[in-house]
């Protein structure tokens, strides 16, 4: 059939499984979410799209507190050896030299 272009739409009607990990929901044929215009059938090639949902920062728990310290000095070293090239003027981006 024919494929109509890819548009974002609002889904209503969705319906969300006690356990949220499913969403049921239903498409109309050549309604919103059908992108074929094919009378009698159906594709709804589209994902679900959700923003942050909670009640602000959550931790991220570090197993290793020592490597996110070391991860830390070797992206800062870089940070400066970067800012060190750039004041010499001699930095030249990976495959460009």
């Amino acid at each position: 059939g024919v494929v109509a272009a890819s548009t974002w739409f609002e889904l209503s009607g969705a319906t969300l499984s006690p356990d949220r990990k499913t969403v049921t929901y239903t498409v109309t044929d050549n309604g919103p979410g059908d992108s074929d215009g094919t009378v009698g059938s159906i594709s709804d090639p589209f994902a679900l799209v959700a923003g942050p949902v909670g009640g602000g920062a959550v931790a991220i728990p570090v197993d290793a507190p020592w490597a996110l310290g070391l991860l830390s000095a070797v992206l800062g070293f870089l940070g400066w050896r970067r800012q060190r090239s750039l004041a010499r003027g001699s930095y030249m981006p990976r495959g460009l030299g």
